[in-house]
């Protein structure tokens, strides 16, 4: 996904609020970020392999895990996304599923390309 889209989209990831959910510890969030990018690309194949082979079990898990990861970043709308997707699971509606990942992917897209930028950017000091 562009930036474009991000932005098109309404994605905006605001960096002092994503400071403030950590209480200000930088070397926290880089943890945080981290650990989320390096979770991330498991969890999406995971919830993609579910989907295809209809899995609910398993989908239903890896979209809770993913939605517990996604409260780490003031980003409302990926885990009101993962929140449909666990639900979808949960009820076992794979056309809601299906559409719930769509959204999710998008945001979680959107959000991994700010958090790479953020991770490469020179160490920070306080």
């Amino acid at each position: 996904m562009r930036a474009f889209e991000c932005v098109r989209s309404g994605f905006v990831l605001d960096e002092t609020a994503l400071l403030h959910s950590v209480g200000g510890d930088i070397d926290f969030l880089d943890e945080l970020i981290g650990l989320f990018l390096a979770a991330c690309p498991t969890l999406l194949y995971q919830i993609r392999v579910a989907l295809a082979i209809s899995d609910f079990a398993a989908l239903g898990r890896a979209a809770r895990i993913l939605k517990g990861a996604l409260r780490s970043f003031p980003l409302g709308q990926a885990t009101r996304a993962a929140e449909a997707l666990e639900t979808a699971a949960c009820q076992r509606q794979s056309v809601a599923a299906t559409q719930a990942f769509e959204v999710l992917e998008k945001w979680i897209r959107c959000l991994t390309s700010a958090l790479s930028h953020l991770e490469e950017l020179p160490t920070r000091t306080c």
